[in-house]
């Protein structure tokens, strides 16, 4: 973190990593990778150079006509038409889908100090977003 005063702070230069737990729901998960691809990837906004997005996949108990491996080619195939280095997949190989076990498998792979923002799959977000998340964040607070 580069934070010595809090007058003085350059808070564009926090990264936010984005995780979004995802089981099934293809479509949904298309309209968000294409969101972030449009609000975050297409731009040379310095307050949206260090936003990552991590999408967490888990397999789901229920038949939703979608299997793990269709998403995992699709989100593959997107990242690297879309040459986007900012997209991460994690898969999640063992265990039925549960929302929060989810989130704390993608956050066991950060520090402490990093920037977690936890979305659901189904978010819209505009570039508005980012600058009031590290805003309104309050270091080992919220």
């Amino acid at each position: 973190m580069l934070i010595t005063n809090i007058n003085t702070t350059r808070t564009s230069f926090v990264p936010i990593h984005m995780i979004v737990p995802v089981s099934g729901r293809l479509h949904t998960l298309k309209r968000l990778l294409t969101n972030f691809d449009q609000v975050v990837m297409r731009t040379n906004d310095s307050d949206l150079t260090n936003v990552y997005l991590y999408v967490v996949l888990m397999e789901t108990a229920e038949e939703s006509g979608e299997s793990m491996s269709v998403i995992v080619n699709y989100v593959k195939n997107f990242i690297k038409e879309r040459q986007a280095t900012r997209i991460n997949l994690i898969e999640v190989e063992n265990g039925n889908f549960t929302r929060g076990y989810a989130r704390s498998y993608g956050a066991s792979r950060f520090n402490d100090t990093d920037l977690l923002f936890f979305i659901d799959l189904d978010m819209v977000f505009t570039r508005e977003l980012f600058p009031r998340i590290r805003h309104h964040t309050i270091f080992h607070k919220q």
